[in-house]
C-alpha cells in the first residue's frame, strides 16, 4: 500500500508538472505569436505608408524634377540646333491700321490679336487675314458696350446680334463670325483660350474669312471676322 500511495503521488505530480509545463509553453506561443503579428504589422506600415504631407511632397517633386532639363552628356548631345531658328512670319502689314482708341494699350494690343490670329492661320497653312479699320469700330463699340452696360453676348441689349451690327455700319458680306470673351489677361492669354475652344477655333480658322475686326475694352474681348 505504501509503494501504491507513493506511485500515485508521482503519478500525480507528473500529471500537474505536465499541464503546468504545456501551460507554460502555450503561454510562450501565443507571446510569440503576438510578437510576430506586431512585428509583420509594422513592415507592413513601414513599407505602404500612408497619405498626407509625404505622399503630396513626393509628387511636388517628381514634377519639379520631370520639368527640369537634363544637362547634356556625351553621349546624349542633346537637340540643340546647328542653325538659328526660322523667323517668325511678319503679320504687321496685315495688322497695322489706325482707329481711334480707349485705352493707352488698346492699339497695340488689337495689333497683336491680329497677328496671333495670323499664327495660328500660317501653322494650319491657310492664308492670312487683314485687320481692317470698319470691322475694328464695330468689335471696338461691341466690346466697350458690353463693359459698361455690364453683359456678356453676342446680342446687344438693343437685339442685335453681330450681324446686325455690321449691316448697320454699312458693311456687306457673305459669311461673318464674332468671337467674345470676358476676363482680365494677356492678348496672348485670351488668344490662347479661344483656340482651345472649338468653336471659337473654327471661325478663326476658317478657310473663307479675309478680313478681321478686334475690340478691347478693360475685361471685354471681341473678334469679327468677315469673307
Amino acid at each position: 500500500m505504501t509503494y501504491a500511495k507513493s506511485s500515485l503521488s508521482t503519478l500525480c505530480w507528473q500529471k500537474i508538472l505536465s499541464q503546468l509545463a504545456h501551460g507554460l509553453l502555450c503561454h510562450s506561443q501565443m507571446r510569440i505569436y503576438s510578437a510576430l503579428t506586431f512585428f509583420f504589422v509594422m513592415i507592413l506600415l513601414t513599407a505602404c505608408g500612408s497619405p498626407g504631407a509625404d505622399g503630396l511632397s513626393a509628387e511636388v517633386q517628381n514634377q519639379v524634377d520631370q520639368s527640369e532639363t537634363p544637362t547634356p552628356t556625351p553621349e546624349d548631345p542633346g537637340t540643340s540646333p546647328t542653325s538659328p531658328p526660322a523667323a517668325a512670319p511678319d503679320f504687321s502689314a496685315q495688322c497695322h491700321i489706325d482707329v481711334d482708341s480707349d485705352g493707352p494699350n488698346t492699339q497695340w494690343v488689337r495689333m497683336e490679336i491680329c497677328r496671333l490670329v495670323n499664327v495660328a492661320r500660317a501653322e494650319a497653312g491657310l492664308p492670312p487675314l487683314t485687320l481692317e479699320v470698319q470691322r475694328t469700330q464695330v468689335a471696338q463699340a461691341h466690346a466697350k458696350d458690353m463693359y459698361v452696360n455690364g453683359y456678356f453676348s453676342h446680342t446687344n441689349l438693343s437685339g442685335q446680334s453681330s450681324f446686325d451690327r455690321l449691316r448697320a455700319a454699312g458693311i456687306t458680306f457673305g459669311s461673318s463670325g464674332e468671337n467674345i470673351a470676358k476676363g482680365a489677361g494677356s492678348a496672348e492669354e485670351i488668344m490662347n483660350l479661344w483656340m482651345n475652344s472649338e468653336g471659337h477655333r473654327a471661325n478663326i480658322l476658317r478657310s473663307s474669312y479675309k478680313r478681321l475686326g478686334v475690340g478691347n475694352y478693360k475685361t471685354r474681348w471681341v473678334q469679327v471676322f468677315t469673307d
